[in-house]
């Protein structure tokens, strides 16, 4: 758990002990998509579902902000562990 920017406790899922920790949830429902127990492949594989997701409801502007919070989030992780990589601030086009 941790503190967000508006006060409130959230789950802190971008945290790096989450993944030596996760219990992958394929163990319990069969899928062919896995989760990275690593976490900068695990962020690198967030970052690209968030960027999906922004590309994807572009439209819709709640929907979007919500996004836009994950960015937020994720950049933040990205930043304390001094990785070279972050998501724009803003949503970019996907190819289809």
């Amino acid at each position: 758990m941790k503190r967000d920017r508006d006060g409130q406790e959230i789950l802190d899922f971008f945290n790096p002990e989450w993944g030596p920790n996760f219990l992958q949830w394929t163990e319990f429902v069969p899928a062919t998509e896995t989760i990275p127990i690593d976490p900068i492949e695990f962020l690198k594989k967030a970052s690209e579902r968030i960027e999906d997701g922004r590309a994807k409801h572009s439209g819709n502007l709640k929907v979007l902000a919500k996004y836009q919070w994950l960015a937020t989030e994720l950049n933040e992780r990205v930043a304390a562990l001094h990785l070279n990589y972050s998501l724009p601030a803003q949503p970019t086009e996907r190819p289809q």
